[in-house]
């Protein structure tokens, strides 16, 4: 099995890991990304069309053995917080491999991510379990976070899979010290139509919720 990222032995201490860099590239990104929503506004029209504009997510009723998983939302991008065995949490995210691992994120390159099908990235790391969804957000510097009530059952079968399909690719493991984050090279193609979001969006299905609605950037609300 890979060696995933270390774990800190404390939530605060784990807050570095995550924040110590990240914060600087952000803006970066959500400029360049606000740069597109013109380029590519008849890709985002259709999309929007065929879906809407947010992710509607409604938790499954009636769970037996509840586990609390965690969606972060960082504006532009999502990522699915599980349930670890050792009683702390692992993270999954998708991306684009050269925008997601390798930091390429000029306006030119996320004209291509977009229009053009590339290379995915799957990317990987643990962390100690939060105390609240706020510390969590803090955490992993998101603006928003989503606690879903899931079947263990099914948070231990989804965590497996993705897990699976990480070692499966781990040498190709690149470790992202922007991010925190340690990617590998996935087998799904990225594109405007599966992206980060819809990647966690269909996550979410194999927990059990349902999902409505569709947008390009991250915007996943529960419903009442």
């Amino acid at each position: 099995m890979a060696t995933a990222t270390p774990v800190q032995k404390t939530w605060r201490r784990s807050v570095p890991l995550v924040a110590s860099r990240a914060p600087a590239r952000f803006p970066v990104r959500i400029r360049a990304l606000s740069a597109l929503r013109h380029t590519l506004s008849a890709a985002w029209l259709l999309i929007v069309a065929a879906g809407g504009c947010a992710y509607h997510v409604s938790p499954p009723a009636a769970v037996q053995e509840p586990a609390t998983a965690y969606v972060a939302d960082l504006g532009y991008h999502a990522s699915l917080l599980l349930p670890a065995e050792d009683g702390g949490y692992v993270e999954f995210a998708y991306g684009q491999w050269r925008w997601f691992a390798l930091n390429e994120d000029r306006w030119f390159d996320a004209i291509g991510a977009m229009l053009i099908p590339q290379r995915g990235a799957l990317a990987r790391r643990m962390l100690v379990a939060p105390e609240s969804a706020r510390e969590l957000g803090a955490a992993v510097g998101a603006e928003t976070v989503l606690a879903i009530v899931v079947e263990a059952e099914r948070a231990a079968a989804l965590r497996g899979r993705l897990n699976r399909r990480w070692e499966q690719a781990a040498q190709t493991a690149h470790y992202n010290p922007m991010i925190g984050m340690t990617l590998v090279h996935d087998p799904g193609d990225y594109s405007a139509l599966h992206n980060c979001n819809s990647v966690v969006a269909q996550w979410l299905r194999e927990l059990g919720c349902r999902v409505r609605g569709g947008a390009v950037w991250a915007d996943f609300r529960m419903d009442d």
